[in-house]
C-alpha cells in the first residue's frame, strides 16, 4: 500500500526524507506496506495483532531516532490491520486433520459390520453438510478449514465408492480424477496451508500419472529404454515450468496470493531438485542405451526461453538474483546433457565437487532474491554434504580412534561456522550499499 511505503520512508526529525535505510544488514525479512525490515520470523499472536518482532523493531527505532513516534504509530496500525491469526489457522489445520483421521480410525475398526447403503448414506448426508457449510461461511479461518477437510473427503468418497462397487481404479485415475474435481473447491481457499496441501496433491498426483505413462509407453509401445529415459527426463522437467507459470497468472496472484507464492515456491523448488538430481549422475557409469542428449537438449531450449523472459516471470529485479536464477534454470539441462548425454564411466569427485558448487549456487541465489534463511539452509546442506565428502573418502577412518576425532572436530568445525559465520557471509555477499539484493528495482 502506498500509505505504508510513505510510513517507511518517513525520516527522523533533523533527517532529509528518504535518507533512513532500516535495513542494515540482510536478515529474514517480513514486509510490511512496499518496504522490507531486518529482523527475525514472523511471531503472529494468537488472537490478532500484529507481530511482536515489529513491536520491538519499532522501539528500536525509536530509541535510535530513525523515526518519530507518529510514524511508528502508523506502522503499527497498518501492521495490526492486514495481521493474519498464523496460530488460528495452525491449531484450526491440526484439528482438521485430527478429525479426518479420526473418523478413519472409527470406520475401519467397524468397516465390516457397516451395511453398504448406511455407508454411502452416511457419505452424502455429510457431503452436504460440508457443502452449505461451505456456503454460509465467509471467508476465514473456519472456510480454511472446511476447504482443507473437504479436500480429504472427496478422495475418501471416491476410495468407498469404488470399494462399494468393485471399481478398483487404477491409483493414478484416482488421483487424476480427484485432482480434477476439486480444482474449483481449492480455489476458495485464500491462506497458505490449504494451498501448500493442494500443492502437495498435485505433486503426487502429477508423480502417479507420469510413471503410469511411462509403463503405458514401455508396454504398449516398445519405444526402448533410450526413447523412455528422454521422455521421461522432458516431463519431469516440465512439472517445475508449468508452476511457474501458473502462479504468474493474473487472478490467481490478485485473487489468492497465497496459492500464488506457493506454487512458485514449488516451481523453484522443482527446478532447484532436478540440478541437484542432475549433479548425482556422475556417480554411476553410463552405458549408451541410456543417454539422454536429445531430452536434455529438448529442456535446455525450453528453460533458456525461460530465463530470457525471466523479468516478466518473476517480481524480483536485482540483476544479480535474476542471474543467479538465469543459471540455475539453464544449469539443470546442461548438467543432463553433460552427465548424461553421452557414454561414459563414473566420476564420483566429479559429482561431489558439482554438489557443492550446486548447493552454493542455490544459496547464493536465494540471498540476493533476499531470502536469507534459504540461503542460512544452503550453507547448512553444504556444510553437511563437506562431512558427508569426508565419510565418502577416510570412512575406513572412521573405525580408529584418529578417524573419529577428526569426524568430531569437523563437524563441531563446520557448526560453528553455520552459526557463527553464515549471517556474516551473508553481510559480504550483498551488496555493498547493505540494501538486500531482492529489494531493489534497479534491472536495467
Amino acid at each position: 500500500p502506498t500509505g505504508a511505503k510513505r510510513a517507511c520512508t518517513t525520516s527522523a526529525p533533523g533527517r532529509s526524507r528518504g535518507q533512513v535505510r532500516f535495513r542494515r544488514r540482510p536478515m529474514r525479512s517480513f514486509g510490511f506496506g512496499g518496504c522490507r525490515v531486518g529482523g527475525a520470523a514472523r511471531v503472529h499472536l494468537p488472537g490478532g495483532g500484529f507481530p511482536m518482532t515489529i513491536e520491538r523493531k519499532l522501539a528500536e527505532w525509536r530509541a535510535a531516532g530513525l523515526i518519530d513516534a507518529a510514524t511508528a504509530r502508523r506502522i503499527a496500525d497498518h501492521e495490526s490491520s492486514h495481521a493474519r491469526p498464523v496460530a488460528l489457522y495452525a491449531v484450526g489445520g491440526v484439528g482438521a486433520v485430527a478429525i479426518v483421521l479420526g473418523l478413519v480410525a472409527i470406520i475401519a475398526s467397524n468397516w465390516n459390520e457397516i451395511p453398504d447403503a448406511l455407508k454411502l448414506g452416511v457419505d452424502l448426508l455429510v457431503a452436504v453438510a460440508l457443502a452449505i457449510a461451505l456456503l454460509r461461511t465467509s471467508p476465514g479461518w473456519l472456510r480454511e478449514i472446511l476447504v482443507i477437510v473437504d479436500y480429504g473427503f472427496v478422495l475418501a468418497s471416491m476410495s468407498l465408492v469404488g470399494q462399494i462397487y468393485h471399481l478398483e481404479p487404477a491409483p493414478w485415475r484416482a488421483l487424476l480424477s480427484w485432482s480434477i474435481v476439486t480444482a474449483p473447491l481449492m480455489l476458495l481457499a485464500r491462506g497458505r496451508f490449504a494451498a501448500v496441501v493442494w500443492a502437495a496433491g498435485l505433486v503426487a498426483t502429477h508423480v502417479f500419472v507420469e510413471l503410469h505413462g511411462l509403463e503405458w509407453l514401455d508396454d504398449e509401445t516398445r519405444i526402448g529404454r533410450r526413447v523412455l529415459l528422454n521422455v521421461a527426463l522432458v516431463s519431469a522437467g516440465i512439472a517445475p515450468a508449468a508452476y511457474l507459470l501458473v502462479a504468474r497468472v493474473a487472478w490467481l496472484r490478485r485473487a489468492r496470493p497465497a496459492t500464488s507464492n506457493v506454487f512458485r515456491a514449488v516451481g523453484w523448488g522443482g527446478v532447484a531438485l532436478l540440478v541437484g538430481v542432475f549433479a548425482t549422475f556422475f556417480y554411476a557409469p553410463l552405458e549408451a542405451k541410456e543417454t539422454v542428449a536429445p531430452g536434455a537438449l529438448l529442456l535446455l531450449l525450453a528453460y533458456a526461453g525461460m530465463a530470457a523472459m525471466l523479468p516478466r516471470i518473476e517480481d524480483v529485479r536485482a540483476p544479480r538474483a535474476i542471474l543467479g536464477m538465469r543459471a540455475l534454470l539453464v544449469a539443470g539441462p546442461i548438467l543432463a546433457l553433460v552427465s548424461a548425454g553421452f557414454e561414459r564411466g563414473e566420476a564420483p569427485v566429479v559429482a561431489a565437487l558439482l554438489q557443492l558448487a550446486v548447493l552454493a549456487g542455490i544459496a547464493w541465489t536465494a540471498l540476493q532474491a533476499g531470502h536469507e534463511g534459504i540461503f542460512r539452509l544452503g550453507v547448512a546442506t553444504v556444510c553437511l554434504r563437506l562431512l558427508g565428502i569426508y565419510i565418502e573418502v577416510f570412512g575406513s577412518m572412521l573405525q580408529t580412534g584418529l578417524g573419529l576425532v577428526i569426524g568430531g572436530v569437523l563437524t563441531i568445525a563446520l557448526a560453528w561456522f553455520w552459526v557463527r559465520k553464515s549471517r556474516g557471509l551473508a553481510t559480504a555477499l550483498t551488496d555493498p550499499h547493505g540494501a538486500p539484493a531482492g529489494d531493489r528495482g534497479d534491472l536495467p
